[in-house]
């Protein structure tokens, strides 16, 4: 398992990736099998291809900027992220805090993406 500055490091990584649409470095980070959920409470996205489904649908709108610390603790970690939607000449704002559960290799096994859409505003 990594380190919990290997951890940090692996959420800046991760921040960047989607802020630059990388795709496939995004799904380097996450094991086989793996699954995430985002947001939490809809459908989830089971395995490789269909996480992969979901960022490629959702990366290129979006910019996200870390809000505070990455928490680690055990195997997993949490951060609050600011995430901008941007649609045409419109962007809306969104609080959200992210999970990830590691396994022993150090790839994403679950995420976990906790925002409601009754927050969505207009202003960061």
């Amino acid at each position: 398992m990594y380190t919990p500055d290997e951890v940090r490091s692996l959420v800046t990584r991760y921040i960047d990736m989607m802020c630059n649409n990388d795709i496939d470095g995004i799904m380097e980070l996450y094991a086989e099998g793996a699954v995430s959920e985002d947001p939490v409470g809809g459908p989830a996205h089971e395995g490789k291809d269909a996480i992969r489904a979901f960022y490629a649908a959702v990366t290129p709108a979006l910019h996200v900027e870390l809000k505070g610390p990455v928490c680690v603790a055990a195997n997993s970690c949490a951060f609050l992220l600011l995430a901008r939607h941007n649609f045409e000449d419109h962007s809306s704002y969104l609080d959200a805090t992210d999970v990830f559960t590691f396994n022993d290799e150090g790839k994403i096994t679950h995420m976990q993406a906790f925002w409601n859409m009754a927050d969505v505003r207009e202003q960061p």
